[in-house]
């Protein structure tokens, strides 16, 4: 639900009248129940304290402040800027229900998480969708986190339209595929075993970690590896089976990362190179499996002088 202001263009010549609806900029905070639907407009109160519509265009702004929960409930919402708090009253959440998706633009340049998004269950659902619009980063201190039916939560879509890319300085974590053009400045994590976190389609790098706790870090689909973060492997549980997969149509380049390795498998089908460092430790825990893989072909070169 928007407003216009209606400008109109008076010819006196020729007794004619233009309209030209133009869409304001609005900025609207969540009063509403925990994970009260988004568009209702009696569950957002805009610059003024009043109701008047909801933010569903890439020139509003939504917040939702500390221990307040709004849910996606329909097939796309559409924001210019989110503002997602934390505080003593607990974090502030925007829910996304499997099967819908919030379209995230760049109204103010970035958007702030330092509570959460989360992938929401829904009756009979599949993965719902953070889509990147226009390149933006998100930053703050909190997560976005999606997971499986036994927590919940579902998985999650992380995707970003042609030519634009998600810097990420939050916490990217649980049941999530993304293909976006990422830049991660937070962390990528994986840490259920039930789960899969899939690095596809489009190209990753970033000064941040990717961190494999439990279940798999699955990284394929022609994608260039790059950036500074450390690929962290850890399994101290037979129940985890920490595993981080490289396809053999992966690329590493420029990486200078390290390698560190607590339990749990690296899985290589293609050549890796960093400048980092290798630290390989077997947890001495019965069952936990604790190797590095490098397939027929391919070859692994830690502490290099320089990588291609």
């Amino acid at each position: 639900m928007k407003r216009f202001v209606f400008l109109f263009a008076v010819l006196l010549a020729f007794g004619l009248v233009l309209p030209a609806p133009v869409a304001l900029a609005e900025d609207y905070t969540y009063v509403g129940a925990a994970f009260g639907t988004w568009p209702n407009q009696n569950n957002w109160r805009d610059h003024n304290n009043q109701i008047n519509g909801y933010p569903d265009d890439l020139n509003d702004k939504a917040t939702v402040a500390t221990g307040k929960s709004v849910l996606v409930t329909v097939s796309d919402i559409t924001v210019g800027v989110i503002d997602v708090q934390t505080g003593v009253s607990g974090d502030g959440v925007i829910g996304i229900e499997g099967e819908r998706m919030l379209s995230l633009g760049n109204r103010d340049g970035s958007s702030t998480v330092n509570g959460r998004i989360e992938f929401r269950d829904c009756y009979l659902c599949s993965s719902g969708t953070l889509a990147i619009v226009a390149s933006t980063t998100l930053t703050g201190s909190g997560t976005v986190l999606a997971g499986n039916h036994y927590t919940g939560l579902v998985g999650g879509y992380i995707n970003t339209a042609s030519g634009q890319t998600l810097t990420s300085d939050v916490v990217l974590e649980g049941q999530l595929r993304i293909p976006a053009r990422l830049t991660n400045n937070g962390s990528v994590k994986v840490a259920n075993a039930s789960d899969t976190l899939e690095l596809t389609t489009n190209n990753k790098d970033g000064s941040g970690d990717w961190i494999c706790d439990a279940g798999l870090l699955d990284v394929y689909d022609s994608i260039e590896l790059g950036g500074t973060g450390d690929w962290l492997i850890s399994d101290d549980d037979a129940d985890n089976n920490s595993v981080v997969r490289f396809s053999s149509d992966v690329e590493l380049v420029n990486t200078t990362g390290n390698f560190v390795i607590f339990g749990g498998v690296l899985d290589a089908d293609t050549d890796i190179c960093t400048t980092g460092d290798l630290t390989f430790e077997d947890p001495d825990v019965t069952d936990v499996d604790t190797r590095i893989i490098i397939r027929v072909g391919s070859g692994a070169t830690f502490n290099a002088s320089s990588c291609p």
